[in-house]
């Protein structure tokens, strides 16, 4: 739990840095809910948007702190005013969302099919201006946005975002993110050389597919009876979202 602490400290398996993350933010939580919960509504605006800035600008602040620039992804304190708005949303998302004519209850599925644009092309616009990936955290505000309008979404009766596969897809999609480098790293070994377009195909999608059975696996049998033993039953509109044939 502490290699997130260590830049550029070796993991194994190597997603696991964010579990430092995690157990920082969990004994975070119980003062960071206390001291956001009182701030004054006339302030939040002032103070969503400090922490916003912060959030995105995080990767300068602490890209330096480590050689390759691997310290922003690793660092549980580059996270805290990114954690801060997931807070903070979570006290106020009701007063975003609440009134069936506000502007994200009537355009959610605009505003989500954005965000899935925004993540798209994000990657492929570091790619053209590689010092932007080491100065501005984009993702933030990408996903605060699709919070909110999924939230939004739900509000507004059956919605596309709720459907049962997505559902799935979301419940195993930590299982699927801790285990698909090492995946990777394992085909990689077993190659030794990159192959062509033939192999390569066929082989990434064989790739992905067994990941996210593994994925499912996990879900279903390790992360769901520990966490029923350790902090009880799932809610039922989740347990029903994730029951075949249901929706």
């Amino acid at each position: 739990m502490i290699q997130g602490w260590i830049p550029n400290g070796e993991a194994v398996p190597a997603t696991s840095w964010t579990l430092s993350c995690e157990m920082f933010f969990y004994a975070m939580f119980p003062l960071l809910i206390v001291v956001l919960g009182r701030i004054p509504i006339r302030a939040l605006p002032a103070i969503g948007g400090l922490m916003l800035i912060l959030a995105i600008l995080s990767a300068s602040l602490v890209h330096e702190s480590a050689p390759g620039g691997d310290a922003f992804f690793l660092s549980p304190l580059g996270r805290i005013p990114e954690f801060a708005m997931g807070v903070l949303l979570g006290l106020h998302l009701p007063r975003l969302i609440g009134a069936p004519s506000s502007f994200v209850r009537r355009r959610s599925t605009l505003l989500l099919a954005a965000c899935g644009v925004a993540v798209v092309a994000f990657p492929f616009v570091v790619t053209e201006l590689p010092q932007l990936r080491e100065r501005i955290n984009l993702y933030v505000p990408i996903c605060m946005v699709a919070i909110v309008a999924a939230a939004a979404g739900d509000l507004n009766g059956p919605h596309w975002i709720s459907d049962r596969r997505l559902v799935v897809a979301g419940l195993w999609s930590y299982a699927f993110y801790s285990v698909h480098e090492s995946i990777i790293l394992c085909v990689d070994a077993v190659m030794g050389s990159p192959p062509g377009l033939v192999i390569g195909i066929p082989l990434a999608i064989a790739t992905f597919v067994g990941t996210g059975i593994l994925a499912g696996l996990i879900f279903r049998r390790w992360e769901e009876p520990w966490r029923e033993r350790i902090g009880g039953s799932r809610p039922k509109e989740v347990m029903l979202a994730a029951e075949p044939g249901s929706r």
